[in-house]
């Protein structure tokens, strides 16, 4: 059975969260050796140096569409433009495989997959990994929000089915959009675990030399500088703790990250904060080995990944108690939970990690753990898989 999955992130175009997990999904779902097997097919806009036509295994196939939107218009009728172009690519497609179910990931390719399900007559599965809504707090400002926000609530409510990776998200659609319970599936977000002879110790003791030749505490943010992920309450935090910890430093990765340079100037860290900006996903692992916590502020997250990626390699967390990421740390027994937006909690916790390593070791090793056993993609594929036997196996039995 053949699936036509639509995202507009894909390795090697991996901006955020979204691309990771689509990447990783569908390698699994590549990989998968059980009778549950589907034919995957993956359309995604072109990316730099990156084949057309990619089989990544005999259920694999990545399709790269080089899509050229009109240059008039705004963000999101541009993005409709595009949406068209994918359309044919996928009808062009669908002259050579019979496909039984789409699955579109977030809002950038939905009137691609809305259109191709009207006309193909077969489920679709949407995928909602944040909203509009979510990211402004609920204040949508401007004419694009609004229609993203409309096309997003579209998406919710003409889709068979509706994928979130929390049951925070799930009672934000609720909410936000009307929809019912049981429209709505609760799947995770998931990681690859690598093996301990994968670790680069090399690489390790380099950074080590580099940001804590000696003995600095370090802390590290990794993701983007955008204002739902908090950066800025952390750099308030990173300020308070400058005054009684002088030997804390913090390392700040991820894309646009080096442009916070007069954030960290204006509260007078600099020598005490690093900015190092994009890092790879071997260097991300390397700095998580050497830190002596991990620190997520988000003011708003779904889920937070990153958070799994830091207990998956063994450092200590702060989050914040928003969101997925309640859902992902539980305070005290697998990380620590810091009120939103509260540099003060942030120091308490900081310091907290500090004066007691013991307990910060002990959590660490507990969430190791319980990334290992309930966040594979082993688990979570089939619960994926689960989801599109049951649409498919429905269709089959409703009239055309």
């Amino acid at each position: 059975m053949s699936i036509l999955m639509l995202s507009w992130e894909y390795a090697p175009n991996i901006i955020g969260g979204l691309g990771k997990h689509v990447t990783e999904l569908t390698e699994a779902m590549g990989g998968c050796r059980r009778q549950e097997q589907f034919d995957v097919h993956v359309l995604t806009p072109a990316a730099d140096d990156a084949p057309a036509r990619e089989d990544r295994s005999d259920r694999l196939h990545i399709h790269r569409v080089d899509l050229h939107p009109p240059e008039e218009g705004d963000f999101f009728d541009r993005n409709v433009a595009s949406n068209a172009q994918l359309a044919h690519a996928a009808r062009e497609l669908a002259s050579e495989i019979d496909f039984e179910l789409i699955h579109v990931h977030d809002w950038l390719p939905a009137t691609a997959g809305l259109e191709l399900m009207h006309d193909w007559r077969i489920p679709l599965v949407a995928t909602v990994h944040a909203t509009e809504h979510g990211r402004y707090m609920g204040h949508l400002h401007t004419e694009l929000s609004h229609k993203i926000h409309d096309l997003e609530s579209r998406l919710c409510r003409e889709a068979w089915r509706v994928i979130v990776c929390s049951y925070f998200m799930r009672d934000s659609l609720m909410r936000t959009f009307g929809l019912d319970r049981d429209v709505l599936d609760v799947i995770p977000n998931g990681i690859s675990i690598h093996p301990p002879q994968a670790r680069d110790q090399a690489r390790e003791q380099q950074l080590r030399q580099l940001y804590a030749q000696h003995g600095e505490f370090l802390l590290l943010f990794v993701g983007r500088p955008t204002h739902e992920k908090g950066l800025h309450v952390l750099l308030d935090a990173m300020a308070l703790i400058a005054e009684t910890q002088p030997d804390a430093h913090l390392l700040i990765a991820g894309r646009d990250s080096r442009k916070q340079i007069m954030a960290v100037q204006q509260r007078g860290l600099a020598g005490k904060v690093d900015l190092l900006g994009y890092v790879d996903d071997v260097t991300r692992n390397c700095l998580l080995k050497v830190a002596n916590a991990a620190v997520f502020p988000s003011l708003y997250e779904p889920f937070g990944i990153v958070a799994l990626e830091a207990m998956a390699a063994g450092c200590p967390v702060v989050v914040s108690d928003v969101g997925g990421l309640s859902e992902v740390v539980e305070h005290e027994v697998t990380g620590l939970t810091v009120y939103p937006n509260d540099p003060r909690s942030i120091c308490w916790a900081v310091e907290h990690i500090r004066s007691k390593p013991d307990q910060a070791r002990i959590r660490a090793h507990r969430a190791t753990r319980v990334v290992r056993d309930q966040f594979n993609w082993d688990r979570i594929t089939r619960r994926a898989c689960y989801t599109y036997r049951t649409l498919i196996d429905y269709s089959s039995r409703v009239p055309a």
